[in-house]
């Protein structure tokens, strides 16, 4: 399966994720046996992320007009700023230009109200480096008081979704980690002149989202409603990597759970699984009837997010 058409990829993920598969999605696809020759009726992607899979997918035309899809996540935060971008995608935009104007600005600080901001502003006269971090911490506080929300109105939801986003552009090396009390914690990044605004790729994937069902729900889900002739993807945080995405974690016993309920799917259902390759992962999905191939992927290896080199990834597939 060629790359080309990802040259000219007309939808692309609108967010920074680690482990993100936009580079390698066709190679994923191509190892499965995936092509415009096997199409499916319908497609689940449960551990949605920033969707690079469902996004090349609509690139090369294997999810069109009558494709059933449902896009799935446990971070409920994720999951409400896809709904944003999916029916509000004009408003989102005019707060991410809030944020981008008041990102480093020192007239933000200047009218802001309160004692204690006009003080730091007066006697500190903070650098553009301090500007930008004080506005990233105002915005995390706001973003956390809404993430833990039960329910939130559609005003409330857009600003949710403008400061998850704003947050993942100008946060420590575009990633998302959340504590045991489910507050987002990640630092503010260094970044010279940060893509706040991006306003063509989130109307792409706005389109792109039109008729798709948006799911706050665990993977188990999409297993029960996978029928015969379904693709289903799955991108777990991997095994013994990264895995903070929601308070929570997906530790052995999890990654067990799921090698056991994905080999066990009905008859005419096609399964992907991405992973982390090690003895592990391989004797894990092998066990359950999967076959195994693996990639070189380009991952960033360093703490500063600078260094990068080549990781093998296990691609554990069933073709129905």
């Amino acid at each position: 399966m060629s790359n080309k058409s990802e040259n000219k990829a007309q939808y692309t993920p609108f967010i920074k994720w680690v482990g993100g598969k936009r580079a390698i999605a066709a190679e994923i696809l191509e190892k499965a046996g995936i092509d415009t020759k096997n199409p499916f009726k319908a497609y689940f992607e449960p551990f949605l992320g920033g969707g690079a899979m469902f996004f090349h997918l609509k690139n090369i035309g294997l999810i069109g007009p009558d494709t059933k899809v449902t896009l799935s996540d446990m971070n409920k935060s994720l999951i409400t700023t896809y709904g944003v971008i999916q029916k509000k995608c004009t408003k989102l935009i005019s707060k991410l230009k809030e944020h981008e104007k008041n990102h480093g600005n020192l007239l933000w600080l200047e009218t802001k109200k309160g004692k204690s901001f006009s003080l730091f502003v007066q006697e500190q006269r903070p650098r553009l480096r301090e500007r930008e971090q004080y506005y990233y911490y105002y915005v995390r506080d706001i973003y956390n008081d809404l993430h833990k929300k039960s329910k939130l109105s559609s005003d409330l939801k857009i600003d949710l979704a403008a400061a998850f986003i704003y947050l993942n552009r100008t946060g420590f090396n575009g990633m998302y980690r959340e504590n045991a009390d489910g507050k987002m914690n990640i630092p503010c990044g260094r970044y010279s002149n940060p893509a706040i605004v991006n306003a063509g790729v989130l109307e792409s994937a706005s389109k792109a989202l039109q008729g798709v069902k948006i799911k706050h729900c665990p993977y188990q889900d999409s297993l029960k409603l996978a029928r015969p002739g379904s693709l289903v993807y799955f991108d777990p945080p991997y095994f013994e990597t990264f895995t903070d995405y929601n308070g929570g974690g997906f530790g052995e016993a999890e990654q067990k759970e799921l090698a056991l309920l994905a080999g066990a799917v009905k008859s005419g259902v096609k399964v992907i699984i991405s992973n982390s390759s090690n003895h592990f992962t391989r004797e894990l999905y092998e066990k359950q009837g999967f076959e195994c191939d693996f990639i070189n992927a380009a991952r960033n290896i360093n703490s500063d997010g600078q260094g990068r080199s080549k990781v093998k990834e296990i691609v554990a597939f069933k073709k129905s």
